[in-house]
């Protein structure tokens, strides 16, 4: 495929009824952002152009005529996409289609999974990324946040992409890697031709494509929810099985209700709301496990304790700043107990949580003693907390965490077949935990294949693990046979999971000979990252 197609936005100004009778979505007081169509396609252009009246001003005032997004022609199109532009898309707090300022009693007479209002998109293009015959939409939908004792009603967002080879009736639930705990880096404003932060899509446009081209439906989920927790799984559980409800539920994708298999898919924070799917979907949404045939996770981090201890005084340090903020933006009395515990140096790190991207967050504390571990200890890096307070015994994180451990509850054991790769030498999630989480879900009669990868790290394994996800999740939409047996976890320790069963032809040569030889370097060296 040739990166053929540069395109922006065309929806309508007001959202599309909900797709069962409703009230009408909470009134905003902001304007909605345009209906203008300027779809640009590399070497050439074509406009399409809207009424007046059907042109609604930006929450800036943008018309769209200033932006490179809404002008033809290739350099403006480089502009768009790299997020050049005076007057991308305006961030999702400023965009009233996100409903980030909706309350739980505006959406009170709103079922879970149900749709509020939906736009119809354009993607960002990327490289090997045929978007000419692929339609998309995002579904802003209504689901649960808040703590287990507490729970409420929010809304989130899942991004439909439909390939022209679709049969309407194969859909893969796709978590990305969102871990951020700030609603500026949700996964669905990169995705979205126009925003100024397309870039950050890559790291989900280079998976989602070999799903498109096998002609499956992806719906991609804000699962963190309207208050972007970062870490906390039972909601984004929640998040995960209600979009898949309002996704079944849209009309104009025109779903079988009947013959739709659909599989859920996350890697590293994605695999977090994937897992709690999994297990929470017998009890939570029955309706949805019928049409799930698999649940697929990599990189999967169980634990928040054992992570926090595991990463502490290392270069990913910096990852426990993140879920712990993220945690305390849908745990009120986790935030108290920040305000409280933290010292004046590192509440500064913490609030940048809240405004910037993982990366960001990991590059400020990074090699830090956060959790105080360290003994003798010099003065220059002390424990982010205060003498009198432990991160980890403390009350309130302490049962914040353990709710949000996937597995504590011994009920909730996944009904549907399951895929888990896991590296033994992730720099995040110790092997400890998801081994222990396979065994506590086999004795609880769960079916699952555990692919347990020595040569890869954490990132190295989501390519080196990707073709033998795609082909298992191929295997469930069309009725395989499971080698896997339930109740007997089919543990496979490989050496590495890269194969050369057709892992080039899905992963492209390129990035299958650097892999390759990646591992190979590794295998001599016994080097891990």
């Amino acid at each position: 495929m040739i990166w053929s197609t540069w395109l922006r936005e065309h929806c309508p100004a007001g959202a599309t009824a909900p797709q069962s009778p409703a009230p009408a979505p909470p009134k905003q007081d902001e304007d909605e952002v345009p209906s203008s169509c300027i779809p640009l396609r590399f070497g050439r252009s074509q406009i399409v152009k809207a009424s007046p009246e059907a042109i609604a001003p930006l929450p800036h005032g943008d018309d769209g005529t200033e932006s490179p997004c809404g002008q033809p022609g290739v350099l403006n199109s480089i502009k768009c996409w790299f997020g050049w532009g005076k007057k991308p898309w305006p961030l999702p707090p400023d965009d009233v289609f996100y409903g980030i300022k909706l309350t739980p009693d505006d959406l009170k007479d709103y079922e879970l999974g149900q749709v509020v209002k939906s736009r119809e998109i354009f993607l960002t293009p990327f490289f090997g990324l045929d978007a000419d015959g692929l339609k998309a939409w995002q579904l802003l939908f209504v689901t649960t946040g808040g703590p287990k004792a507490s729970p409420y009603k929010q809304v989130t967002v899942t991004t439909i992409i439909v390939p022209a080879n679709s049969k309407g009736d194969r859909v893969i639930a796709y978590q990305p890697k969102t871990n951020s705990a700030s609603s500026l880096w949700r996964t669905s404003y990169a995705l979205r031709a126009g925003g100024s932060q397309s870039s950050n899509s890559m790291s989900e446009l280079v998976f989602l494509g070999p799903m498109l081209d096998r002609g499956w439906i992806c719906a991609v989920s804000d699962y963190l929810g309207q208050n972007d927790a970062f870490g906390a799984g039972l909601q984004s559980g929640h998040a995960v099985l209600d979009g898949i409800r309002a996704v079944i539920e849209f009309s104009e994708l025109k779903i079988d209700r009947v013959k739709v298999r659909v599989v859920g898919y996350g890697y590293s924070g994605g695999a977090i709301a994937t897992g709690f799917a999994a297990q929470l979907a017998r009890s939570y949404a029955p309706d949805v496990e019928a049409k799930v045939q698999g649940w697929c996770l990599g990189g999967l981090p169980v634990d928040l304790k054992q992570i926090a201890t595991h990463v502490n005084n290392t270069l990913v340090a910096g990852v426990i700043v993140g879920v712990v903020q993220g945690l305390a933006n849908t745990y009120p009395q986790l935030q108290q107990y920040l305000a409280d515990s933290l010292t004046s140096a590192a509440s500064k790190y913490f609030s940048q949580a809240k405004l910037t991207g993982f990366w960001s967050v990991v590059r400020a504390s990074a090699g830090a003693d956060i959790l105080g571990l360290i003994s003798g200890n010099a003065s220059s890096d002390p424990s982010y907390f205060k003498p009198t307070f432990d991160l980890m015994t403390d009350k309130v994180p302490a049962m914040v965490m353990e709710e949000n451990r996937m597995g504590a509850d011994p009920k909730q054991v996944p009904r549907k077949p399951l895929l888990i790769a896991c590296s033994l030498h992730d720099e995040i999630v110790p092997i400890k935990a998801p081994d222990e989480l396979v065994e506590r879900w086999g004795k609880g009669g769960a079916t699952i294949e555990y692919i347990r990868d020595q040569l890869s790290a954490h990132a190295l394994l989501s390519f080196t693990s990707y073709s033998a996800c795609v082909r298992w999740m191929g295997d469930r939409l069309e009725g395989e046979p499971n080698e896997a047996k339930a109740g007997k976890p089919w543990i496979r320790n490989l050496t590495t999971t890269l194969t050369d069963d057709g892992d080039e032809e899905l992963l492209g040569k390129r990035r299958y000979d650097d892999l390759k030889k990646t591992c190979e370097r590794r295998q001599r060296e016994n080097f891990w990252c």
